[in-house]
Protein backbone atom coordinates (compact mmCIF):
# COMPACT_ATOMS: atom_id res chain seq x y z
CA UNK A 1 0.00 0.00 0.00
CA UNK A 2 2.81 2.18 0.76
CA UNK A 3 4.33 1.24 -3.03
CA UNK A 4 1.12 2.53 -4.47
CA UNK A 5 0.85 6.11 -1.69
CA UNK A 6 4.46 6.79 -2.84
CA UNK A 7 3.79 6.01 -6.58
CA UNK A 8 1.26 9.02 -6.67
CA UNK A 9 2.61 11.35 -4.28
CA UNK A 10 6.75 11.45 -4.94
CA UNK A 11 6.16 12.51 -8.60
CA UNK A 12 4.70 15.62 -10.04
CA UNK A 13 1.84 15.36 -11.54
CA UNK A 14 3.42 15.82 -15.07
CA UNK A 15 5.09 12.78 -14.57
CA UNK A 16 3.29 9.94 -17.00
CA UNK A 17 2.23 6.87 -15.28
CA UNK A 18 5.13 4.49 -17.19
CA UNK A 19 7.73 6.22 -15.48
CA UNK A 20 6.21 5.98 -12.00
CA UNK A 21 5.69 2.16 -12.58
CA UNK A 22 9.62 1.83 -14.06
CA UNK A 23 10.64 3.76 -10.96
CA UNK A 24 8.50 2.06 -8.56
CA UNK A 25 9.54 -1.59 -10.55
CA UNK A 26 13.09 -0.81 -10.07
CA UNK A 27 12.82 -0.53 -6.08
CA UNK A 28 11.16 -3.20 -6.22
CA UNK A 29 13.66 -5.34 -7.96
CA UNK A 30 16.73 -4.47 -6.00
CA UNK A 31 14.59 -5.45 -3.04
CA UNK A 32 13.14 -8.74 -4.67
CA UNK A 33 16.82 -10.23 -5.60
CA UNK A 34 17.50 -9.45 -2.01
CA UNK A 35 14.89 -11.26 -0.47
CA UNK A 36 15.88 -14.45 -3.17
CA UNK A 37 19.48 -14.58 -2.16
CA UNK A 38 19.08 -14.70 2.04
CA UNK A 39 15.60 -17.16 0.86
CA UNK A 40 18.71 -19.30 -0.94
CA UNK A 41 21.03 -18.86 1.75
CA UNK A 42 18.60 -19.64 4.30
CA UNK A 43 17.83 -23.14 2.03
CA UNK A 44 21.17 -24.31 1.78
CA UNK A 45 21.54 -24.22 5.77
CA UNK A 46 18.37 -26.29 5.77
CA UNK A 47 19.77 -28.27 3.29
CA UNK A 48 22.96 -29.11 5.81
CA UNK A 49 20.60 -29.53 8.36
CA UNK A 50 18.42 -32.25 6.66
CA UNK A 51 21.68 -34.01 5.86
CA UNK A 52 23.09 -33.53 9.56
CA UNK A 53 25.09 -36.19 11.07
CA UNK A 54 27.15 -34.31 13.83
CA UNK A 55 27.46 -35.94 16.71
CA UNK A 56 26.80 -32.94 18.70
CA UNK A 57 25.38 -29.32 18.12
CA UNK A 58 29.23 -27.84 18.59
CA UNK A 59 29.99 -29.92 15.83
CA UNK A 60 27.44 -29.09 13.74
CA UNK A 61 27.50 -25.30 14.26
CA UNK A 62 31.30 -25.19 12.87
CA UNK A 63 29.87 -27.30 9.84
CA UNK A 64 27.09 -24.85 9.10
CA UNK A 65 30.08 -21.88 9.73
CA UNK A 66 32.68 -23.13 7.19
Amino acid sequence: MAEIKQLFRAFGKKTPPGERWRALAHTEQGELEERIAEAQKMKRVLELLVSCECPTLEDCSRGLCS
